[in-house]
């Protein structure tokens, strides 16, 4: 947050790729929510389905309502699929 969060305008997409685990480290919620209000998009892309994200010391639950969008990508096809809705979506908005 402290070395990026300059570089973010209306006009970012920022897309996070990662299953949202802590490893017991405190979730950060404020960055976050940081980067949602600077950025055009925030896209947080999880290989866990949605179900496993209630288990464990997973943190999306918490990021999932700060996020644009959240989507599980587990594969080629299902990253081809988010991607034509994103690219999608920014033709749509100016």
């Amino acid at each position: 947050w402290e070395g990026w969060a300059g570089s973010l305008t209306r006009k970012t997409t920022v897309i996070i790729l990662g299953d949202g685990r802590g490893n017991r480290n405190p979730p950060q919620v404020w960055a976050l929510e940081g980067i949602r209000r600077r950025a055009k998009q925030l896209l947080w892309l999880s290989p866990e389905s949605r179900s496993s994200w209630k288990m464990g010391s997973c943190d999306m639950p918490l990021y999932e309502p700060v996020c644009h969008h959240t989507e599980v990508v587990r594969n080629l096809q299902q990253l081809g699929r988010v991607t034509e809705d994103l690219l999608r979506r920014s033709v749509a908005r100016p």
